[in-house]
């Protein structure tokens, strides 16, 4: 497969020898796991196809067929994915041009975080470079926009392809309409675009009942 295709390529669909497949979320995957144990033939049927593997795969390997299995009902990261978006979407609404920076070339180079632009040489195009023991912004008690570079707010690769994703194709509609995950994501965005993530309005609640 040469490439995600665009309606698809929101940061969460993966590819294994070929086959498009997207992780399962841990709630559905207790779920299932619960309802049906761990390798029964009524789980590989629920894993296997649509929403989590969206092209076929019937010409691998019964070992690859198993990794892939294996590949969508293990999701490691999912918590700290979700944590990343919102946080990530918060800060390009109150601070793109941080958002949009690199903490690789903050800790690199001198940065006048009034602009959010480099530092040069007076009357030259060269940059200035910071000092081996040159504080950085986000260890000084005001700390950064960003957070620190160790833990960023700013989008991980595959969230900025989701926020591209979800402006890119809201208006023609949600490609994987069945997909928790995108679901999930696009209620999110919302929340913090529409709603200044208001925790009155938060998009997932707890039952009262």
């Amino acid at each position: 497969m040469d490439r995600i295709p665009p309606n698809l390529n929101d940061g969460y669909t993966l590819e294994f020898q070929g086959v498009l497949y997207r992780q399962m979320p841990a709630a559905e995957r207790k779920y299932l796991l619960g309802r049906f144990g761990n390798y029964g033939d009524v789980l590989v049927e629920h894993v296997m196809a649509r929403p989590y593997v969206l092209t076929d795969w019937d010409h691998l390997s019964d070992a690859k067929q198993e990794c892939l299995f294996r590949q969508v009902i293990e999701n490691p990261t999912e918590e700290a994915d979700l944590a990343n978006l919102i946080r990530g979407a918060k800060l390009r609404l109150a601070n793109p041009k941080a958002a949009d920076f690199s903490c690789t070339l903050c800790r690199e180079f001198i940065i006048d975080h009034e602009v959010w632009d480099f530092r040069y040489r007076l009357g030259t195009s060269e940059r200035l470079v910071r000092p081996k023991d040159g504080e950085l912004m986000c260890d000084t008690e005001s700390g950064c926009p960003r957070g620190h570079w160790k833990r960023c707010n700013a989008f991980s690769e595959k969230n900025t392809q989701a926020w591209n994703h979800f402006f890119e194709w809201r208006l023609a509609g949600m490609p994987i309409p069945d997909c928790p995950i995108q679901r999930r994501n696009w209620a999110f965005l919302t929340w913090v675009i529409e709603h200044g993530a208001s925790r009155k309005l938060r998009p997932t609640i707890r039952s009262t009942t």
